[in-house]
């Protein structure tokens, strides 16, 4: 990300004094005008330090969870989504209560839990499944006032907090987001689930428990900024592929002419935001027959691919998925030099914020590629096609933009774009499953 240069005035040019005369400062008012809302009236409170006169929580503006023993609270609806939402280092907090007939509780927990579960299925039955779990954490709720016997107190609110870790249980690999995607044949899901548990103490007194689903969407950040400059003169910071020709099997070769070269140049960084315009460079050489530089060039694929895979028992393939994202934009095109042809593109990842790169190991794996292909008409037998995969791994945020959220709020917000992961799957959008 471009750092902000502040020149000073020189002699003879715009001065501040000047602007300051141009631009007054506009009157400052406590009261809202016309044209502004107010956001914010009073500093937000804590959980506990919450006054007795704000107003009752209700199921319009906080995640309420009731049933006949429990009322769980996870906050404010602060998203515009359906479930409550966590980020990269977030916290599953909220408060506990419990309703008039849950008495004698001398134990209450909270326990959140993620996993990950692929389905086969052959002719209706379900063939094979793998299930996974990627957090696993339980916490003892302690009871506000010991005082009064050893049990928890009806009415009563009770707060706990959870930390997300950062990895799989047991792994290495990033916690994955919440994800659902179907197809007949196979379907994939990463779920998270808060568990309240009540623990009673009495023969005819069950045990009561109360599961909450939960959103995990957390962003993720390039580790290098991105590339600003020029795709012809970028140096170390460029990478060049030499494609590789690939002739039908029953195409004549003439050894009079030789096969066109094709070069493709991107960015060396392999990771990419989500919404990046990637620049692309492409040559086509073919000095000896011209007018094969300029037919290839007129039958270039460039795109964007989303690749979903999943596996059951680890290691047996169950079934994948290409979505094209986007195809390149042709900037210019330079045939100056007889033979010779040089196009600049613009290919674009996806939308910003909505997409991500990240796997489960045995499970799931979501990636990105750059895909190319060169393919002559059908009529030009004897020409070769070329062909090439470079794989980008897409964050979901720009650039040098962690440390700043982190210093203005403390933690991460969740990444809303990829509340819309699961849609894209559907047979409309998708091919070659």
């Amino acid at each position: 990300m471009a750092s902000l240069h502040i020149t000073p005035p020189h002699d003879g040019l715009f001065t501040d004094s000047d602007e300051l005369d141009i631009f007054p400062t506009p009157p400052y008012s406590s009261s809202a005008s016309d044209s502004e809302r107010t956001i914010q009236t009073a500093p937000v409170t804590p959980h506990n330090e919450a006054s007795e006169s704000e107003e009752e929580p209700s199921p319009c503006t906080h995640f309420l969870y009731r049933s006949d023993y429990l009322e769980i609270n996870l906050g404010r609806k602060l998203w515009g989504l359906s479930l409550s939402a966590y980020g990269f280092t977030d916290i599953v907090d909220g408060t506990v209560k419990l309703r008039k007939e849950c008495t004698h509780v001398v134990r209450l927990t909270a326990t959140l839990e993620g996993k990950v579960k692929v389905t086969a299925v052959s002719r209706g039955v379900v063939d094979e499944m793998t299930s996974l779990t990627t957090v696993y954490e339980t916490i003892d709720i302690p009871i506000l006032d010991t005082s009064r016997g050893p049990y928890y107190l009806t009415e009563q609110l009770y707060y706990f907090a959870i930390p997300l870790p950062n990895r799989i249980q047991g792994g290495t690999l990033p916690l994955p987001p919440s994800y659902a995607a179907w197809n007949p044949g196979v379907s994939c899901e990463v779920s998270y689930t808060l568990k309240i548990d009540a623990y009673r103490k009495g023969l005819l007194r069950r045990h009561e428990e109360k599961i909450v689903p939960l959103l995990y969407l957390p962003k993720t950040w390039p580790s290098r900024p991105p590339f600003h400059g020029n795709i012809t003169h970028g140096g170390d910071t460029i990478k060049t592929i030499h494609l590789i020709p690939s002739f039908p099997s029953d195409a004549v070769r003439r050894k009079t002419v030789n096969v066109p070269t094709v070069e493709l140049s991107l960015p060396a960084a392999s990771t990419m935001t989500s919404g990046f315009h990637i620049p692309l460079k492409l040559v086509i050489n073919c000095s000896e027959a011209p007018a094969l530089s300029a037919l290839l060039y007129q039958h270039v694929d460039l795109k964007v691919v989303k690749r979903t895979r999943a596996w059951v028992k680890g290691d047996r393939f169950a079934g994948g998925r290409d979505i094209i994202l986007g195809s390149a934009v042709a900037l210019e095109t330079d045939t100056f030099q007889e033979g010779r042809v040089i196009c600049r593109y613009e290919l674009k990842v996806g939308e910003l914020g909505k997409e991500q790169s990240w796997r489960v190991e045995g499970a799931i794996d979501v990636s990105y590629v750059v895909k190319i292909s060169i393919r002559p008409p059908y009529s030009s037998t004897n020409l070769p096609s070329y062909s090439h995969v470079e794989v980008l791994t897409v964050a979901t945020e720009p650039w040098g933009t962690y440390e700043r959220e982190l210093r203005q709020f403390g933690a991460s917000a969740p990444a809303v774009g990829l509340n819309n992961a699961g849609r894209e799957l559907r047979p409309t959008h998708s091919m070659d499953w």
